[in-house]
């Protein structure tokens, strides 16, 4: 019992390591050397619980990729603020965003900045740009749906990447305080949905 205790406590110093070595210097230039010394384990041990860094790379974010993909593939199925797309009073733009974003919180940490900024040289090198155009796709989904007259959807890439940036940065710069990045990201997102509908004429 305690040798797995042992194990699990070793692994988890290992990823938590590790996620702050990928966070600083991106995985092309990470130092597996200096993430096993500074969870107190060796080069040789750490193979024992990972089999290479990129396996350990996938460790600290591929959950978070697959979830995030998730939640903007699924999102109608978690809730339906589709109706605010008929309303043109910002404070009930706020208010129901403010419930509705949380629902992403779980995912928007510095393991997101890692799969967004820090994955060149990994199998997620690409997430990026298929985030972009998830979020696109989206974009052009409701514009379709609630604005079918609107002729410059080409928009939306721009807006997307945009988004994904002001979210990133946002993360980095409030990572030590939970509740100002969530109400920044709140507000930064309930920008780009009142621009969105200022695109349409709705307001």
């Amino acid at each position: 019992m305690n040798m797995q205790i042992k194990k699990e406590e070793v692994r988890d110093a290992i990823l938590k390591n590790a996620e702050n070595e990928f966070y600083i210097n991106g995985f092309e230039k990470a130092s597996i050397r200096k993430i096993v010394k500074a969870s107190g384990t060796t080069i040789g041990n750490f193979y024992n619980y990972f089999v290479s860094k990129e396996g350990l790379f996938d460790q600290v974010v591929g959950e978070e990729y697959y979830n995030f993909k998730y939640i903007l593939q699924n999102h109608d199925q978690l809730v339906k603020p589709d109706y605010l797309w008929q309303v043109s009073n910002p404070s009930e733009w706020k208010k129901v965003l403010s419930e509705f974003i949380p629902g992403f919180f779980p995912v928007l940490g510095n393991k997101f900045v890692i799969l967004i900024e820090c994955s060149k040289g990994t199998k997620y090198e690409q997430a990026r740009s298929i985030l972009i155009d998830l979020i696109d796709e989206h974009f052009i989904e409701h514009i379709k749906t609630f604005s079918p007259k609107y002729e410059m959807v080409d928009i939306g890439k721009v807006l997307a990447e945009q988004a994904l940036n002001g979210i990133v940065a946002i993360i980095r710069k409030y990572h030590n305080d939970e509740y100002k990045k969530n109400n920044m990201i709140v507000e930064y997102l309930l920008f780009f949905f009142i621009g969105t509908m200022g695109l349409l004429s709705e307001f």
